[in-house]
């Protein structure tokens, strides 16, 4: 159950959030992404990288939004930001506060066009949940228990606020230097505003309740169309143990089946469906102790275009292979080459480490050592940092990557991922 702000802090912090947000973006602009995201002189001291995840943390709460993204992202990412400072952070992702009911339930009957209790059978007051755009309820409706996701008042604005204060920060943060470009701007925009509409987001949940059905492992809740609006969002409600418990409380065999899931999901989503769910940090997944996955938000989904696909199956065809001509080739088609400076021979070694776990014949364990080899690998070491380009369409697959890797590294899951990777990407 998260705590709950006091009746003024959340609607003072959207009021004031320019300020604040300036001054939290000045902090992670200069400190986290040059020294935790290793953009400038290498490791930031582990009481100083404390300190300042300490000091952000009730601030990253209180404004929710684009800035609690961003603390997320740096308790997730396989960053320099020392192991007990991204603990720290990582408590955004299970421990976020949740607003006064009193504060949210306008939002709820106006949306909805009645009172709650004319509405449902019965409702808890008492968020379960709180995350960085709205907060979730237990309630029962037409005999059925579902969660109720009501979004925080004024969020969208503050989105956009956001944006204009520390968006170049997350850009940094999603590519590794700062890339001039409209289209890696835009995509940024529009991906996370996207978020605010709870209606696009309950037509993605279904599109891909209805895609994997018939998994034996994946579990997605059905949306409750009827009471579903642009800022109310109503699905079954999923029983299960939420990431940390399932973590420390598992066989390690259960770890690796779910992380096998885990991957096998995103993996079939982008290869076959074509769909992009760029959102993997550990608060977005539930366990069961059947051993299914349930995959929570999908409120940032993109699609990829089939050219797009094809040249990304392509360069990962050419680095299995080793053919570092079929890499130019769909490498280039994807738009990775910036400058003619560009050294495919070194990108094909980054890609040989990135695909280790592919191109292993045995089982492979990931590990955060791996992540962070991997993180210093594309943004530290990388050769071609300065004269690589991020395609607008790809921008938040770094997200994903850094992402997916960071939950099975918590899972210390083990499998054979060339076989499960190779059977998503290549078989229709």
């Amino acid at each position: 159950m998260p705590k709950q702000k006091g009746d003024n802090a959340p609607a003072k912090g959207f009021r004031a959030r320019t300020l604040v947000t300036a001054r939290l973006g000045l902090k992670l602009g200069t400190k986290a992404a040059k020294s935790a995201l290793n953009i400038g002189k290498g490791n930031m001291d582990e009481d100083q990288a404390i300190a300042l995840a300490s000091e952000l943390m009730e601030d990253i709460d209180g404004l929710k939004g684009l800035v609690m993204k961003f603390g997320q992202m740096a308790s997730y990412l396989g960053t320099s930001f020392p192991p007990n400072a991204q603990r720290l952070l990582a408590r955004l992702q299970s421990e976020a506060s949740a607003m006064p009911f009193d504060t949210v339930k306008p939002i709820l009957e106006e949306e909805l066009g009645g009172s709650i209790d004319s509405i449902f059978e019965s409702f808890e007051e008492d968020a379960f949940a709180a995350a960085s755009i709205g907060q979730v309820h237990r309630a029962e409706l037409n005999g059925t228990k579902v969660a109720v996701k009501i979004q925080y008042p004024g969020i969208e604005d503050a989105i956009r606020s956001d944006l204009g204060t520390i968006g170049s920060v997350l850009l940094v943060a999603l590519t590794g230097a700062r890339q001039d470009g409209k289209g890696l701007t835009r995509e940024l925009r529009q991906r996370l505003l996207e978020e605010c509409d709870y209606r696009n987001e309950a037509r993605n949940q279904q599109h891909f309740a209805n895609l994997f059905a018939d998994h034996p492992r994946m579990v997605i809740s059905q949306v409750m169309a009827d009471h579903s609006t642009a800022r109310v969002l109503v699905t079954e409600l999923a029983e299960a143990q939420d990431f940390y418990s399932f973590r420390d409380s598992a066989s390690q065999q259960a770890k690796n089946d779910a992380g096998a899931t885990i991957f096998e999901f995103c993996m079939r989503s982008i290869f076959r469906h074509g769909l992009f769910n760029a959102d993997p940090h550990p608060g977005n997944y539930l366990f069961k102790d059947s051993g299914e996955v349930v995959f929570l938000d999908f409120g940032c989904v993109k699609q990829f275009s089939e050219e797009l696909l094809n040249n990304w199956r392509g360069m990962v065809r050419a680095v299995l292979d080793d053919d570092i001509e079929a890499l130019k080739m769909h490498g280039g088609g994807l738009g990775l080459a910036r400058t003619k400076k560009f050294d495919w021979s070194a990108h094909m070694d980054l890609m040989n480490h990135v695909y280790k776990p592919f191109k292993s014949s045995e089982p492979f364990t990931y590990n955060h050592q791996h992540v962070r080899e991997s993180y210093d690998h594309f943004f530290v070491k990388n050769k071609n940092r300065f004269a690589a380009a991020m395609p607008a369409d790809m921008l938040f697959v770094n997200r994903l990557s850094f992402g997916m890797n960071s939950v099975l590294a918590d899972l210390d899951a083990t499998a054979d991922w060339g076989c499960i990777f190779r059977r998503c990407v290549f078989d229709a």
